[in-house]
């Protein structure tokens, strides 16, 4: 049996689920979410952004297991050998290939090296489930379809620091950005940028991306899974350094897409972090 601790946002959610599915898989087991941390810590407070239980929009392939029942499950078998493995702090953590079929697993796990052997079941897995279109939406999406579509994903929301906190994150800037999108134009002379961000407002009041064609894409109604499978369908990605733009370019699914990423993804790198281990070769860092 595997347990997955599920914690962060949605793009953390899914690197977790796929490496314990991953996981799961090897041993022929079943896997299990554990979603307590989320529930426990529903309140955001200075440094911390509470987030809700997200996986439920996929067609996923696994259950929710309770705090009560994994600890039941201790009390009821203290000699189980189930062990209870944290992910050290690198960017790929190679303790993973020799972890048992037995096991709580707790990290990030932020790079496709853990679920490499498994990309095509995942891909699978991470399918949106069936919804209706409304007509703003089908709207954007046909839109998107129709044209050489780019998403471009602006991320801002908690990585600006409260005042008087250190930046961890690097901030994307309009260079990177106006770098991006010519390096894109040059090769799709008819490239339609769709941007995407947590701070729309913003976005509009300080990029003005001109002699381009873009469109910044917002509606209330849409939720943050709707806007990563409108991201999904673009022809091609401008990311940020987000593990949310990563999932929208990693489950594009155009044969010749150009996926640009940020070369920074730390203000202050952690030690062990390694860039490698989280892009794919074959993305562009800029």
């Amino acid at each position: 049996m595997i347990i997955v601790k599920l914690q962060g946002g949605l793009g953390n959610q899914m690197f977790q689920y796929a490496t314990g599915r991953a996981l799961a898989i090897k041993h022929n087991v079943p896997m299990f979410l554990d979603q307590s941390f989320l529930e426990r810590n529903n309140v955001s407070r200075n440094g911390f952004t509470a987030r809700k239980y997200g996986l439920d929009i996929f067609n996923i392939v696994s259950s929710r297991i309770t705090a009560q029942i994994i600890d039941r499950y201790f009390e009821k078998n203290p000699d189980s050998i189930m062990i209870n493995y944290k992910e050290l702090p690198v960017s790929f953590d190679k303790t993973f290939r020799v972890l048992p079929s037995s096991v709580y697993i707790s990290g990030n796990w932020q790079s496709p090296k853990y679920f490499a052997n498994i990309s095509s079941d995942i891909r699978q897995e991470f399918t949106f489930k069936y919804f209706e279109f409304d007509p703003d939406f089908k709207l954007i999406a046909d839109e998107i379809s129709e044209k050489t579509s780019v998403a471009i994903h602006l991320r801002r929301g908690d990585y600006i620091p409260e005042k008087g906190s250190p930046q961890i994150y690097f901030i994307c800037d309009k260079s990177y950005y106006f770098k991006a999108m010519s390096f894109i134009r040059e090769r799709f002379p008819h490239a339609a940028f769709f941007v995407f961000s947590d701070d729309i407002k913003w976005s509009k009041d300080h990029f003005k991306f001109d002699h381009f064609d873009v469109n910044f894409v917002y509606n209330e109604k849409f939720t943050d899974w709707q806007e990563m499978f409108l991201m999904s369908k673009c022809k091609h990605n401008i990311m940020a350094n987000s593990t949310f733009s990563w999932w929208a370019a990693w489950l594009n699914d155009n044969n010749n897409k150009v996926i640009i990423a940020p070369k920074n993804w730390f203000n202050i790198v952690p030690p062990g972090f390694n860039l490698n281990h989280l892009y794919p070769k074959e993305w562009i860092r800029m």
